[in-house]
């Protein structure tokens, strides 16, 4: 059996992520293939070459949100195409991928092209692979584009049609926002609140679509093609926002998502 990891998008939400995905790691989750969309992406990238370890490593060296992103002075005179520009990141990831060396695992990274709205893959190992990586986290407006490359969520929030395409038999999804989106409810205030807001509103719709995607392959399943099993986990409510990159708030945040991973999946099937 082939099983996959295939890890949502959601910012600094990801540190949720990284927990639940810690816990099913020290309960003995060993993909054969890993997929990611946005900071899914990030987490993806760090497991595949600095193990479960490196990408702990990772998020304890995140100490505020200019360790990932600054902020693009040019854009108060509209001569950026982005609000902030990830070389904090891209030079995170540079390490990471030098101290891993070669991917351990088959890794795909969801980007979109901004031009023509084409959904694209990076692979882990080639030669261009920090700017899928770093292009993959580039909030279409929050921050600036790479080769023209944005985030996969615009179109795919959890890159589960590549994982079926690619042979998996077992997809673990991983979300970093609660399956019902906000059952306390989302936060508003200044522009900034409500646009990220509305991104997780979009973002979950259209992760409810790439799950049926799975559920519409299963259920059109004809002699001699397998079928999928399928669990996806996530959080209950949210403890972190996206742009939330601190350690006072990652911290709780993936022991959070270390106990929600123990009540087990929200999905099965």
């Amino acid at each position: 059996m082939k099983t996959a990891v295939v890890l949502s998008g959601g910012g600094a939400k990801g540190s949720i992520q990284f927990g639940m995905f810690k816990y099913l790691y020290e309960r003995g989750l060993r993909p054969d293939a890993i997929y990611g969309t946005s900071v899914g992406n990030l987490n993806a990238c760090g497991y595949t070459y600095v193990g479960i370890e490196g990408l702990e490593r990772f998020w304890t060296s995140v100490k505020k949100n200019s360790n990932i992103f600054k902020f693009n002075w040019l854009s108060l005179l509209l001569l950026s195409k982005g609000l902030y520009h990830a070389k904090p990141l891209r030079k995170k990831t540079e390490q990471c991928i030098a101290e891993g060396k070669e991917p351990k695992i088959p890794c795909s990274s969801c980007i979109v092209d901004l031009g023509t709205g084409e959904i694209k893959y990076g692979q882990a190992g080639q030669v261009d692979y920090v700017d899928y990586v770093v292009a993959s986290a580039s909030i279409p407006a929050f921050v600036e584009p790479v080769n023209n490359m944005v985030d996969g969520g615009v179109r795919e929030q959890s890159p589960l049609k590549k994982a079926i395409e690619d042979g998996a038999d077992k997809i673990v999804v991983i979300l970093c926002n609660p399956w019902r989106e906000n059952p306390d409810g989302g936060k508003v205030g200044n522009w900034v609140k409500n646009l990220l807001r509305t991104t997780d509103i979009l973002a979950h719709e259209i992760f409810l679509n790439d799950i049926q995607a799975c559920r519409w392959y299963n259920e059109k399943q004809i002699s001699g093609k397998r079928k999928i099993e399928l669990e996806v986990y996530a959080p209950e409510k949210l403890v972190i926002d996206s742009l939330d990159f601190n350690q006072e708030k990652i911290q709780p945040a993936i022991a959070y998502g270390y106990e929600c991973a123990k009540k087990g999946p929200v999905i099965k099937e």
